[in-house]
């Protein structure tokens, strides 16, 4: 198939980049080599970045602001992306897929020189139309993940949700090197177990959490990925009004890292950098 450039855009914009049955599997839009005729076996991407959004954590302009840069920093040629979001187990807020794009590798020279001028300016076109496509898809989508966290939800079910991210998200991922970005306050509340007591967060006992999650069978299978974690026991705007919700204990903060850090060891991941609540660099 061969398309003027006109009409290849304008397909690209209400056929190709939209959910469905024509993009790639597990992407939200399909190949610009398909799209122009070329066939070409694409590589493995080189790198997938899942970030994984807590809708029960309120999110700052400041953290929003560094999760929207290193998630856009991430967008090119060669690499995928997936946005998810997970509250807890009970009406609409299990864990769902929202955006996913598995972005294209640029040609080769030689394979640019065996290619003809004409669908050689068709593919560059359409990659630079994905490429803009995907980011702003990847941001709307994230913002629409960082609304205000809905009251109603009760509990806050991290490590069951944690298990199934890694299970359909990251362990699948055919990426060489693969990245897990949480966002989300890391306060677990769930019928397992709850790092909160009487209205505030608790000190925990790492072991003794640690042992609950193990028998409820919730460590997960992160296959080595680096883990990013931003938005730790952060303060929603209401409780800082509060004497009681406004203060965040080092030694609380501390015993709360300790467990995390344990979980994802035994989970196979690698946390590259634990934000409490902000990470104070980019994602590598």
């Amino acid at each position: 198939m061969r398309l003027a450039t006109g009409g290849l855009i304008a397909l690209l914009v209400a056929l190709v980049l939209n959910a469905g049955a024509e993009a790639q599997p597990g992407s939200n839009v399909d190949s610009c080599y398909k799209l122009v005729g070329l066939l070409v076996q694409q590589p493995s991407p080189k790198r997938e970045l899942v970030t994984l959004v807590d809708r029960t954590t309120e999110i700052d302009e400041g953290l929003a602001s560094w999760v929207l840069r290193n998630v856009g920093r991430h967008i090119s040629l060669g690499n995928a992306i997936a946005i998810a979001t997970f509250s807890a187990f009970e009406a609409d807020h299990y864990t769902r897929r929202v955006f996913a794009a598995r972005l294209d590798t640029a040609l080769t020279r030689s394979q640019r020189n065996a290619t003809g001028k004409k669908v050689l300016r068709e593919l560059d076109r359409c990659m630079e139309a994905q490429l803009t496509y995907v980011r702003n898809a990847a941001e709307r989508a994230l913002q629409e993940s960082f609304g205000k966290p809905s009251s109603s939800v009760a509990h806050s079910d991290i490590a069951a949700s944690l298990k199934e991210a890694a299970s359909s998200l990251v362990l699948p991922s055919t990426a060489h090197d693969k990245v897990l970005l949480i966002v989300s306050d890391m306060l677990e509340n769930s019928s397992v177990t709850s790092f909160y007591e009487r209205g505030t967060v608790r000190k925990i006992e790492p072991e003794a959490e640690l042992g609950k999650i193990e028998r409820a069978g919730f460590f997960a299978h992160l296959g080595g990925a680096k883990i990013y974690i931003v938005g730790t026991a952060v303060i929603p705007a209401a409780a800082q009004k509060s004497a009681l919700g406004s203060y965040r204990d080092p030694l609380t903060i501390a015993a709360l890292k300790a467990f995390w850090l344990e979980y994802f060891k035994r989970s196979n991941g690698i946390v590259a950098d634990f934000g409490q609540p902000a990470l104070l660099r980019d994602i590598d």
